[in-house]
């Protein structure tokens, strides 16, 4: 089992068939997703409209009702009380609305009841009153003069029949003294008002739910199947922001609910959709899809099993075999595929370093002394180059001291015998000074040639030997100098450091004796981090440092020494102005450099 898992076909081709596999209910499971969103928004979008319809509906209904009581209203029939005529007219409206509408009828302030209308509890068109009746004590009277204006009651028991129903009421007011004359009434059965809502077309197995100011149902076609859930999830909604949407069961049934409030009778309108009815289409796409994917699934997997196998693994098991065969000590196998893709180009490459192989066998000893030959000569240049690069240094340190220390013997010397007959007193500060030079020009000797680094002298202060040295040779030629840079942690510096600084301004200080004809020098250094920055600059008449003649050592020997410290030389020159010169040294590097010098 294990060699079966060993195989590259096989591991690809479970490779492959897991990826598809993933990726296939991967999307599955998106299109579900994507396809439920869209049903659900497609649902609301819905309901949304079958209750806007709804509540259209019943709009409409009940605007036809407020006309018609304003219309009766404007009668003088109603407001002068005519009652044969009153009987009349209300009979005849009645009539023409006998579907929904059970009586008409008009209560005056003084108590009065005129009411006509038919069906049950009408004896003759009018109804039987319980002795007493007074209608300005009645619900409808009341909300009527609360409204002040045309109104729909809540559900309430009628007085002529135990039975309930709404009015939709009206005050009556006399036209000419402004009186109010008494309130209008219009008596709707709950059953007629059922019917009328059952007379609208809900697709999808929708029903519509009536519910009053005081959250008693008015229309309920939930009735039969309405539970606890949906009671309380509209009792929850009824103080919400209106419109809304919610899920929830009736009969065991989940439905998608969308409510709002209707405007002229302030009660809530809920209009629900069965959710599978509603799901049923995309059920039956999603199951579709599933089986379009897995056929397509197999599909791709069997194309890429014939794909793979004939165009991977197959020259793949042909390397494997004449591997084998060089293995086992056919040297002359070779790998037999002769296509023009990357495995052909791979068997090509692969029958070609075979055949070198052999030759590079057969030359693998010439190579061998070859080598150990050129390594034997490139010693003897390394050994060669160190003692030029030894030489150099001495030289270097004979240019850079005994030069220095020389140029100085010589201007002294200059200046001496320029005042010889002159000032005694500078014949003997120059003579002091040739003798002075003289001796550290041999103290500098002896140190190259016993390579020691130390220092006899203790710098107390290294920044202001730096300065003094500086300053005297400057003096000779009457030389202005400023030092900008004592800094306590010079005095810090490694000694092989402090004594390269001291040599390269010794350098600086005779190029500007030497060449520059300058009136002012300045000095500037700086410790920062593990770096020391020096800025040398003159005011002479500078030079064009790309061309220094063949003979100018110096400069080359100052860059040279600092390379192999890591530092670095920048020379900022033009003939006629002034010249600034840049050095920057590693700390790290130069406590390195010393120990290995």
């Amino acid at each position: 089992m294990s060699r079966l898992f060993d195989s590259v076909k096989t591991r690809l081709t479970l490779t492959v068939a897991l990826i598809v596999l993933f990726y296939t209910a991967l999307l599955l499971a998106l299109t579900y997703g994507l396809m439920r969103e869209m049903a659900e928004r497609n649902s609301a979008e819905l309901a949304d409209t079958v209750l806007e319809e709804a509540d259209t509906h019943i709009t409409r209904f009940f605007r036809n009702m407020e006309e018609v009581a304003y219309s009766l209203a404007r009668y003088s029939t109603v407001y002068d009380k005519d009652i044969p005529r009153l009987r009349e007219l209300i009979l005849t409206n009645v009539w023409a609305r006998r579907s929904y509408m059970r009586a008409l009828y008009l209560g005056t302030e003084n108590g009065n009841m005129y009411e006509w209308g038919y069906g049950e509890g009408f004896v003759d068109n009018a109804p039987v009153f319980a002795p007493g009746y007074d209608p300005r004590v009645r619900p409808w009277y009341r909300d009527a003069l609360a409204a002040d204006g045309f109104a729909v009651t809540d559900p309430y028991l009628y007085a002529s029949i135990d039975d309930y129903g709404i009015t939709c009421v009206l005050p009556v007011y006399h036209p000419e003294s402004g009186e109010r004359v008494g309130v209008l009434g219009l008596d709707i059965m709950l059953d007629a008002l059922q019917n009328l809502v059952e007379e609208f077309e809900i697709s999808m197995g929708g029903k519509v739910l009536l519910v009053d100011r005081s959250g008693s149902p008015i229309v309920d076609q939930f009735s039969s199947t309405a539970g606890g859930e949906l009671r309380a999830s509209i009792r929850e909604v009824s103080g919400q922001e209106l419109p809304g949407r919610f899920m929830a069961d009736s009969g065991g049934v989940p439905h998608f609910f969308s409510y709002k409030k209707n405007p002229v009778t302030d009660w809530m309108i809920f209009v629900g959709l069965p959710l599978p009815e509603i799901m049923a289409s995309t059920y039956a796409g999603i199951r579709l899809s599933v089986a379009l994917y897995f056929f397509l699934m197999i599909l791709l997997l069997i194309t890429l099993e014939w794909s793979v196998g004939r165009m991977v693994i197959e020259p793949v098991e042909k390397m494997v075999q004449t591997i084998d065969r060089m293995r086992s000590g056919e040297g002359s196998a070779r790998i037999d595929i002769a296509r023009n893709d990357e495995f052909g180009l791979l068997a090509r490459s692969f029958n070609g370093l075979a055949d070198r192989v052999q030759e590079y066998a057969r030359d693998m000893e010439r190579q061998v002394q070859e080598r150990t030959d050129r390594l034997q000569i490139l010693q003897q240049e390394n050994l060669r180059l160190r003692i030029i690069e030894e030489k150099e240094r001495i030289y270097g340190y004979l240019h850079d001291s005994l030069g220095s220390r020389l140029t100085n013997i010589f201007i002294s010397n200059n200046v001496a015998r320029s005042a010889a007959t002159v000032d005694g007193g500078v014949l003997k500060d120059m003579q002091d000074r040739i003798e002075e030079n003289a001796q550290a020009g041999l103290d500098d000797l002896k140190e190259i040639l016993s390579s020691s680094m130390e220092i006899d002298r203790r710098m107390i202060d290294f920044s202001i030997v730096l300065e003094l040295q500086v300053r005297r040779r400057l003096e000779l030629k009457a030389i202005g100098f400023s030092y900008d840079g004592r800094v306590a942690e010079l005095n810090f510096l490694p000694r092989g450091m402090a004594v390269e600084v001291e040599k390269v301004l010794q350098e600086l200080v005779t190029n500007v004796l030497k060449h520059a004809d300058a009136r002012q020098v300045n000095l500037t250094t700086d410790l920062t981090g593990e770096r020391l920055h020096l800025v040398f600059r003159d005011d002479g008449r500078g030079f064009d440092p790309r061309s220094l003649p063949v003979g100018c050592f110096g400069l080359r020997g100052i860059r040279q020494r600092l390379e192999r410290r890591g530092g670095s030389l920048n020379i900022t020159s033009t003939p006629g102005e002034r010249t600034e010169v840049v050095i920057d040294l590693p700390l790290v590097e130069c406590e390195s450099g010393d120990r290995g010098e």
